[in-house]
């Protein structure tokens, strides 16, 4: 019993000299008068070498050349502070005025803030910066050199010059404000977020994310292999700006916008919500590009055999171009002239405006196809042979070596032009207006051709299975006819 009281007093005693044992303060150390050497104890009004418990406040000439300096904070009011060695602070670093010529690694544990003077890296060591970097009025000169963010980075005013160094955003979710010119960044493993324009002139890379929110503009001049981007938020703008080749970031965008003189490719799916918009894209054989919204790009081009343009909106007006497979899953309408090579798609409409002229060289497949707006014109022109889409029509035409053939119920009110039509078994043919076809042929067993037109019409001289005539109109065989 007497051991085990022994025991528990020397414990008291033990833990009460610990308790009240002094603990170093922080202490204030400005430079001197005559400024000078860091590691020199009368430079400062402290007494001594800055400990990793003091602040320090530089306001003259000043040279870091100390093996290690470790300090809670520093302040720099004005004269130069070279910094010639390692260089921690555990706190924030403020720069008020004067020059910070930082040639050495540096770690920064704080807030680093620039209100005036300048931040000048100028060696190959690597700079880390765990607090939020904020350049309100000073100058942020650009370096070729590294430099790393863990805590994001604003600009409001004064001077930011990223240089060509790679700049990487790690450990922490970030945050970017203000306009910013970053040329080489890189994120890893998290996400940061642009939240006003950022630039990235030659890469922007690296396994973590990008997200563009509503009010981020966020322009690319280089290659984007970032693992993902978000670029969904409506108001966000996404602008591919490269004077070189470019390759889009297969991902979805409210607006997308191609500028610069590179061309642009999409060779994944990339998905345009709001607005494509801006001078050229080109849909690479494996691109597969959503439109949801508007579609004012200047040039698209959509030949390669395997891509696929799909509009999946309401209401939208298709860009009038040369298409290899085009998907209408909402409504649209053309009102140019644009050219289906392979299929022409989807479970939705497309509506051939008055002045639409749209050419069919493969498969119409489309749900709905409206054509009926007079002046505008459908052209079957397939090399293989194809299944006249039964709909109405206000002119149609026929071109190319395959056969066109109608299986279903087509009418067409203004003409009939072209090479030749087959009109199958199944096929209904309604003829409301002229009938100038080179070759109609009429005679599978169960086919019905009928002339309708309230005005007077010429009878296509040819052999029919079955002939009928109604509407207003006279019909009038000129030449040879024969109705079996």
């Amino acid at each position: 019993m007497n051991a085990i009281l022994r025991l528990g007093r020397q414990a008291v005693l033990a833990f009460a000299a610990f308790a009240f044992a002094p603990v170093a303060q922080a202490v204030l150390c400005t430079t001197s008068t005559v400024g000078g050497n860091w590691n020199v104890a009368g430079n400062w009004s402290c007494g001594h070498v800055p400990l990793t418990t003091d602040d320090v406040v530089i306001d003259r000439n000043f040279t870091v050349n100390a093996a290690t300096n470790n300090v809670i904070s520093v302040t720099m009011t004005a004269g130069t502070l070279t910094q010639s060695s390692a260089f921690n602070v555990a706190g924030p670093l403020l720069i008020q005025g004067g020059t910070f010529n930082s040639t050495n690694t540096m770690t920064i544990g704080g807030a680093t803030t620039i209100s005036a003077g300048t931040f000048n890296p100028t060696s190959a060591s690597a700079r880390t910066f765990t607090g939020l970097v904020t350049i309100s009025g000073g100058i942020w000169a650009g370096t070729t050199r590294p430099v790393t963010f863990r805590g994001g980075l604003t600009y409001s005013s004064g001077t930011f010059t990223a240089g060509t160094g790679v700049h990487t955003f790690d450990i922490n979710p970030q945050t970017l404000n203000g306009t910013l010119a970053i040329p080489s960044m890189t994120v890893t493993g998290v996400t940061v977020t642009n939240n006003g324009t950022l630039t990235v002139a030659t890469a922007l890379s690296g396994t973590g994310a990008l997200s563009n929110i509503a009010t981020g503009v966020l322009n690319i001049a280089g290659t984007s292999t970032i693992t993902t981007l978000t670029a969904t938020a409506v108001g966000n703008v996404v602008n591919y700006t490269g004077g070189a080749a470019q390759t889009v970031k297969a991902t979805t965008y409210a607006t997308l916008n191609f500028s610069g003189a590179g061309v642009k490719t999409n060779s994944g799916t990339v998905t345009v919500n709001t607005a494509l918009t801006g001078t050229a894209l080109t849909n690479a054989a494996t691109g597969v590009l959503n439109i949801g919204g508007t579609s004012t790009i200047t040039t698209l081009t959509a030949t390669a055999v395997g891509n696929v343009v799909n509009y999946t909106g309401a209401g939208q007006t298709i860009k009038a171009t040369s298409y290899a497979t085009l998907n209408i899953t909402g409504t649209a309408t053309n009102s140019g002239a644009t050219t289906v090579a392979t299929a022409l798609g989807g479970a939705g409409t497309l509506t051939n405006a008055a002045t639409g002229v749209l050419n069919i060289g493969g498969t119409s497949a489309i749900t709905g196809l409206t054509a009926t707006a007079v002046g505008n014109v459908v052209n079957y022109t397939g090399g293989a042979a194809q299944t006249v889409k039964a709909t109405t029509y206000a002119t149609l035409n026929f071109s190319g070596a395959g056969v066109k053939t109608n299986s279903g119920t087509v009418t067409v009110n203004t003409a009939l032009t072209g090479t030749a039509l087959t009109n199958a078994a199944t096929g209904v043919l309604n003829i409301a207006g002229t009938s100038t076809i080179t070759t109609l042929t009429a005679t599978a067993v169960g086919n019905v051709v009928n002339y309708t037109g309230a005005a007077a019409q010429t009878v296509n001289a040819t052999t029919y299975a079955t002939l009928n005539f109604s509407g207003a109109g006279v019909k009038t065989n000129s030449g040879t006819v024969t109705v079996n």
